[in-house]
């Protein structure tokens, strides 16, 4: 073929070619724009294996095998995967020697992976993590959080006052890096744990800046030494943009609680969250109180986006623990603090956890998400600071027994269970206080000195060898149970001191005025487990009732001190000192509660319960809660509490009657429609069901055959009146009925309107 029709032809082929391998990659460029879009969305959904997918099937598209791998390695990051994360960006590396986000992630992994390594290979490991910060460090200081992140390298190794001015750098460098302020303060702390005391106090007076100050009072705090600590927090200049005064307000408030003066102290943390104006403040309160969330609500904190938000997170935390909102301190919110000033003293432990020194080395037990966030005290710490000193602890010591405590729990309410925790220190790995909960306990002297909590210690020791596997199992269900309801939930002890009391309260609602209606609270205080405290036949009590709403927002409170003489029934007996409160509020859904406080006295009664307040106002019949009641009379011109509508309504909150004498009943109908003569006409029948039978003695046994018939009570009136809102009340004869519980049902129908309404009621007869 000649030349000059050779050239034209190569033409004619390379064209289609050339046009192939472009329209091929624009196919390829189409494809991986949608799969880094689908990882993406996955990974904002927190789909990480579908994300993980989308990478994956990039890395076989040679244009974006280094977006693929960043993908995948900041997957293994966000996992913790540390060795994935090394050899991913080692690759990266390599491809683009001077890409620093590279640079940045092998440096962290490296730090991680070399805490547990030996020594000598982990020193090794960790000046190559030293070099890759550095590098960064001459390359560009202002690369992420580069300064911080080394500090935490130089924590790792002790250099205590050197990941301190690392610290300082990185916050100078990026004063709005929340985390990396955060991040400083924890390294002082780790600072004044672990060094010298007075070495530490020596460093610190030769430094001026407001950390350091703070940190000196800190310092004395730890020591004891409550008045030098408040100077030295005065010190600290108000001025300092750079310092939180919320920091300070908490430390303060410390001092005051260990100096035993909670409501100072409260007053204080009070004025940390009216401080509160960034992610800072946000995070130096959320470092108090993270011990105790539960899921649920570090997944609310976590939604809080402005600082008033924040701030309001924790009140509201605070509001639903108090056993006592009517008083002026949180009780809980001091024992809280109690606790964590003890647990800073005893179960400090922020050293390495990891599987080596980990009883738990199948992972049996499961955490929630809040235990990740300790990063301060051993598994000893978490469970005190949610639950308090333990009811029962045992220790079993001798030779060759590991280190171990075991911690039980009553059920000190209504639903919760028995919670059991034991804890280990692993003999090889372990290190001082690193107590960790386990599961299991197989060393046959400790389950010997275990044997009062239950039966599972017996099965573990008279178990034969095929036995014993299933009963390891069923004692670590038994922990599993424990330690998952521990560590969602926390509860407030007294101080052994207080003496705890309960007496009945009955709460009843009533249509009011402009909108808000009668929320009526009777108690029946009962004198004769308060008769030690009389003065002079008289009861001093100081009463307290506050609601909030469905955001734990005080809506009223009402609180006085009562002095009453006490009662005597006909036999002249104490009985019950009767009295109650009258709060008003809108229709809708409340939480209530309610203390006593006797004057001069360690006991205390406390109760929280929710309420509903309906909307009376809605123009349609509508009735009253039921009100029981020990008496009901014409008041004549009698006036004060327990009038209602002309009668004197006396509650009997106990809601229990003797047989022998009448059962008071009283409600207020509302909306009933006229007729054309103006006039409302009813029919309202009384029905007393009983529910459960009580009898004692010979009784029971010929429960058969004097069964009566379930409706023991059946009244039907039909009424006719001038008034759209009649009340009604009545005395149901209760002679011919068994001892039980029953349920009042009341039916009001309205005969012009055929609308009808239910209430009901529970009570006993004795």
């Amino acid at each position: 073929m000649h030349k000059k029709t050779i050239l034209p032809l190569i033409v004619l082929i390379s064209i289609p070619a050339f046009a192939a391998g472009l329209m091929a990659q624009n196919r390829d460029s189409t494809r991986a724009v949608l799969l880094l879009e689908k990882a993406a969305t996955a990974r904002e959904q927190g789909s990480v294996k579908e994300a993980r997918s989308a990478y994956k099937k990039l890395l076989k598209i040679p244009a974006y095998r280094k977006q693929a791998l960043v993908g995948l390695g900041e997957l293994a990051f966000e996992e913790q995967k540390w060795k994935v994360v090394e050899d991913v960006f080692d690759k990266v590396a390599k491809q683009d020697p001077a890409d620093l986000s590279s640079w940045y992630y092998l440096a962290i992994a490296k730090r991680e992976i070399g805490i547990f390594r030996p020594i000598l290979v982990r020193r090794m490991i960790w000046n190559k993590s030293r070099d890759y910060f550095r590098k960064i460090i001459a390359q560009d200081e202002q690369f992420r959080d580069v300064y911080y992140q080394f500090a935490i390298l130089q924590r790792y190794r002790k250099k205590y006052e050197e990941a301190i001015e690392l610290g300082h750098r990185q916050i100078t460098l990026r004063p709005d890096d929340a985390a990396a302020q955060l991040g400083l303060f924890r390294l002082y702390k780790y600072m004044i744990t672990h060094r010298d005391a007075g070495k530490a106090m020596a460093w610190l007076e030769n430094r001026d800046s407001a950390f350091d100050r703070f940190f000196a009072g800190e310092l004395l705090r730890r020591q004891g030494e409550l008045e030098q600590a408040l100077r030295r927090f005065a010190e600290v200049p108000a001025a300092d943009s750079t310092f939180s005064p919320v920091a300070l307000a908490l430390a303060r408030a410390k001092v005051w609680y260990l100096k035993g003066d909670p409501a100072r102290a409260q007053k204080l943390v009070f004025l940390a969250l009216d401080q509160i104006k960034n992610r800072l403040d946000c995070g130096l309160v959320f470092n108090d109180f993270k011990y105790i969330l539960s899921d649920e609500e570090l997944r609310q904190y976590e939604t809080a986006e402005t600082p008033g938000q924040c701030a309001q997170f924790f009140r509201t935390l605070w509001r639903k623990r108090d056993p006592l909102p009517a008083e002026t301190v949180n009780p809980r919110l001091t024992e809280h603090y109690r606790r964590l000033l003890y647990a800073e003293e005893n179960y400090v432990f922020d050293g390495f956890k990891a599987w080596v020194n980990n009883p738990d080395k199948s992972s049996y037990l499961k955490f929630p998400r809040s235990y990740a966030l300790n990063d301060e005290f051993n598994d000893k710490g978490l469970i005190y600071l949610r639950h308090g000193p333990p009811d029962d602890r045992i220790v079993t010591v001798g030779e060759s027994v590991p280190r171990n405590e075991s911690w039980l729990y009553y059920p000190r309410a209504k639903g919760q269970q028995v919670l059991t925790f034991h804890f280990i220190i692993d003999e090889l790995m372990g290190k001082a206080n690193n107590w960790r909960l386990s599961p299991v306990l197989y060393d046959q002297r400790m389950l010997e000195d275990r044997l009062q909590w239950g039966n599972i210690y017996h099965k573990m020791l008279t178990a034969t060898p095929v036995e014993r596997l299933s009963y390891e199992v069923e004692m670590a269900d038994e922990s599993k149970q424990s330690v998952r309801e521990g560590l969602s939930t926390d509860r407030h002890t007294w101080e052994k001191k207080v003496i705890p009391f309960s007496f009945p309260i009955r709460v009843t609602t009533f249509r009011g005025r402009g909108g808000m209606h009668q929320v009526s609270i009777a108690y029946a205080l009962p004198v004769s487990e308060l008769q030690s405290i009389l003065k002079d036949g008289y009861l001093e009590v100081e009463m307290g009732a506050v609601l909030r709403d469905s955001l734990w927002q005080e809506v009223t409170r009402s609180v006085y001190n009562l002095r009453q003489r006490t009662p005597r029934n006909s036999t002249g007996r104490i009985n019950y000192l009767i009295n109650g409160f009258e709060l008003n509020a809108a229709p809708g859904i409340y939480h209530a509660a309610f203390h006593a406080r006797p004057s001069d006295s360690n006991m205390l009664a406390g109760y929280q319960f929710d309420i509903v307040v309906p909307d009376y106002d809605s123009d349609t019949l509508q009735v009253s809660d039921i009100l029981l009641a020990s008496v009901i009379e014409d008041a004549g011109k009698t006036s004060g509490k327990f009038i209602r509508k002309g009668l004197r309504v006396i509650p009997n909150p106990t809601v229990s009657y003797p047989r022998t004498a009448p059962v008071h009943v009283y409600l207020e109908i509302y909306h009933m429609q006229p007729d054309e003569q103006n006039r409302v006409r009813y029919r309202i029948e009384y029905s007393l069901d009983l529910k459960k039978r009580t009898s004692s003695g010979v009784g029971k046994l010929f429960t058969f055959w004097r069964r009566s018939k379930q409706n023991v009570v059946s009244v039907a009136s039909d009424r006719e009146s001038t008034t759209v809102d009649p009340i009604e009340f009545i005395a149901l004869d209760v002679q011919k009925a068994v001892a039980g519980e029953y349920e009042l049902r009341v039916r009001v129908t309205d005969k012009e309107s055929g609308r009808q309404v239910v209430k009901t009621a529970r009570l006993e007869l004795r």
